[in-house]
């Protein structure tokens, strides 16, 4: 009896007898250790890419890539520090501040560069790409709708507070299974960085908007704060997560990418929302109504577009990838509206389609939608139609008839 009581409580612990007879065990059963590491190495890094595509949504609680960019082109001048700055936000510290303070790591260059990816990469506008100076006439020069300028008014970054709720569960985890505790956020974090913008119309130099943009506090996880090797994680074997040290370029960075995402996704929001709302144009306004902004079509796309507030005998002119490719006089109707309609003919792949207009006080105005080709053989028989014409359901039946 002894004997089968040992063979049972050695397998229970560790013990296999089936690998003395030369039988081998699953892989996923010989090394349950390491399949548990890679998991902690990995779930923290995926966690905070989730992280931040929480700002990445409209009012609705749409993602952005899922509706259509703004009509804007938008150049992008450099990030202009405020005179209440004696240095860069990123930069090292200097005689008697302290080496451990949180700090932006973003310089302003980098800081520009991250707006114009979230502007390009979630549909925020047509285009976005920087421009330096002289900034409006670059601007002007590659055919922009707006200018954004940006000036960098204050940043603090700071530990606030543990957030007592947040801890309360985090100890509890901690408790009992001691890695559960490390992924609640239970620390809140000052994370501030204040931005004032404005926008301009390149075509005119006019400053049509101004207004703030900046971030609000982060709450951060243990994983947040430290990464997997580091002093924190070894304190955490001995104190709960909210009472650890934090590592510093760990924690500098995690919050600068939260409040770099902050300030992107709030233009980003401006330009699909804000500026549909109460357009910055002074007395006029476009809106292409058909079809949509980034849509994917074949070589003939028909372009729909009602502009108001336009003076009579205005003009108003398509672009087609910086080409002219339709004028024509107009009559303004009531209340001052003009409506387009027209075909035109699009290369493979991208297009640009800007339509540009004169309003009132000689204010002018654009506005671009990008159009994607997928034929790569394009219609010769089509021509663009005057504006205002009518433009037939079938271009090349209506040919023939002719």
């Amino acid at each position: 009896m002894v004997l089968p009581i040992c063979f049972r409580s050695g397998y229970r612990y560790g013990y296999d007898p089936s690998e003395s007879q030369g039988v081998a065990r699953p892989r996923h059963e010989q090394r349950p250790w390491t399949l548990l590491a890679v998991t902690l190495l990995l779930l923290p890094t995926a966690v905070s890419c989730v992280g931040l595509e929480r700002y990445h949504v409209d009012s609705a609680g749409v993602p952005f890539v899922e509706t259509p960019p703004a009509p804007y082109r938008v150049a992008i001048a450099p990030v202009i520090l405020a005179p209440s700055f004696t240095r860069a936000p990123n930069e090292t510290t200097q005689p008697g501040e302290s080496a451990r303070d949180l700090r932006f790591v973003y310089s302003a260059d980098e800081l520009r560069d991250q707006i114009i990816r979230t502007l390009n990469g979630h549909n925020g506008v047509s285009e976005a790409f920087p421009v330096n100076a002289p900034d409006l006439l670059q601007a002007r020069d590659h055919d922009a709708d707006l200018l954004l300028r940006l000036t960098w008014t204050d940043s603090y970054f700071a530990h606030e507070e543990t957030i007592a709720s947040r801890a309360f569960l985090s100890g509890a985890l901690w408790l009992t299974t001691w890695f559960g505790g490390l992924f609640i956020e239970d620390s809140l974090y000052q994370a501030s960085v204040q931005l004032r913008a404005s926008l301009v119309n390149p075509h005119t130099g006019r400053e049509i908007r101004r207004f703030p943009v900046e971030t609000r506090a982060v709450e951060l996880s243990f994983w947040d704060r430290n990464p997997v090797f580091s002093r924190s994680v070894v304190e955490s074997f001995i104190l709960p997560p909210f009472w650890t040290s934090d590592t510093v370029p760990e924690t500098s960075q995690v919050l600068s990418d939260d409040a770099a995402a902050q300030l992107s996704a709030q233009l980003v929001l401006l330009f699909k929302e804000g500026l549909e709302l109460d357009p910055p144009d002074a007395v006029a306004s476009i809106s292409i109504t058909s079809p949509a902004n980034d849509a994917q079509l074949g070589p003939a796309a028909r372009l729909q577009a009602t502009i108001a507030g336009a003076q009579q005998g205005t003009q108003p002119t398509i672009f087609l990838n910086g080409n002219q490719v339709a004028t024509a006089e107009a009559t303004v109707g009531a209340g001052g509206r003009m409506a387009i309609d027209t075909v035109l003919q699009l290369q493979p792949g991208r297009n640009k389609v800007q339509v540009r207009v004169t309003g009132g006080s000689d204010e002018t105005l654009s506005r671009t939608i990008v159009l994607h080709n997928l034929e790569e053989a394009a219609f010769d028989d089509l021509t663009p139609t005057l504006l205002g014409a009518p433009v037939p359901s079938n271009p090349q039946v209506a040919g023939e008839q002719e």
